[in-house]
């Protein structure tokens, strides 16, 4: 009787877990905004999971056939990395807060 009352508990873990999973998952395709998530024709051309399945992902080149970057993010998300981008934009604030901070603490010389 012991081991019933085990393998109970073991099937009632399992499956407690994999329903975590399930509703975690859920919840990260729902923080998705409808207009990023890829179209039907695309996730069925896919063999899934991912993981077991061979599925060329880059010599597919999803982003582009998805229609949801413009061709200016392709180009942004095809020729920069992140640190990149991120060198370059910061550069540009804080070139744009020096010309800011010269130009509200401007004092004229005084001439004597």
């Amino acid at each position: 009787m012991g081991s019933i009352d085990i393998s109970i508990d073991e099937t009632n873990s399992q499956s407690n877990w994999q329903a975590k999973v399930a509703q975690k998952q859920q919840q990260c395709r729902d923080a998705i905004p409808e207009a990023w998530r890829l179209p039907p024709s695309i996730m069925k051309s896919l063999a899934f999971p991912l993981d077991k399945n061979v599925n060329k992902l880059l010599e597919l080149d999803i982003p582009r056939k998805s229609g949801i970057l413009s061709e200016r993010e392709l180009a942004i998300t095809e020729s920069h990395s992140v640190s990149e981008l991120l060198a370059e934009v910061t550069l540009a604030f804080s070139k744009r807060a020096a010309i800011a901070q010269q130009l509200v603490s401007f004092r004229p010389k005084l001439v004597a």
